[in-house]
């Protein structure tokens, strides 16, 4: 039976899922992503940084879910004005070869975001604006930009 419930993901090819833009993705508020991963090498042996989901083409953005470029840890960014954005990251390193369950939470109203990893609180960061930016663009799945 094939799986129809998820998707594999390399970060060193070209596959990746694209979701177009809808009124459900046009979120400017709270939001929290979620997403089971499985790193077979860090990002920063790979030389990219592995996207779990963006809403962002080139220049506009709105929101990014990441595993950052220079190490372990996962990386939240959010735009309110469609440029750049403001990032931060989680606490904890994921550990290579073993599933890992991630999430941001971020609540608009507060500028914070609380990270999981396993289910466990892993640090809550603040500074982020007010309110995300709503764009066009398509969701991606497994990608930063397109």
């Amino acid at each position: 039976m094939p799986n129809i419930q998820s998707i594999s993901l390399v970060s060193a090819s070209s596959r990746y899922g694209t979701v177009p833009d809808s009124a459900s993705l046009s979120i400017t508020g709270d939001l929290t992503i979620e997403a089971w991963v499985k790193l077979t090498t860090l990002p920063s042996q790979a030389g990219n940084p592995f996207g779990i989901a963006s809403k962002k083409i080139d220049a506009e953005r709105s929101y990014s879910f990441e595993v950052e470029s220079s190490g372990d840890k996962v990386l939240f960014n959010v735009s309110d004005n469609g440029a750049g954005g403001t990032s931060r990251l989680s606490n904890t390193s994921l550990v290579v070869g073993t599933w890992n369950y991630i999430a941001a939470v971020y609540t608009a109203s507060a500028g914070q975001c609380i990270f999981y990893l396993n289910g466990t609180s892993d640090g809550t960061q603040t500074g982020f604006p007010t309110s995300i930016h709503n764009n066009t663009s398509k969701l991606l799945v497994g990608a930063l930009n397109l």
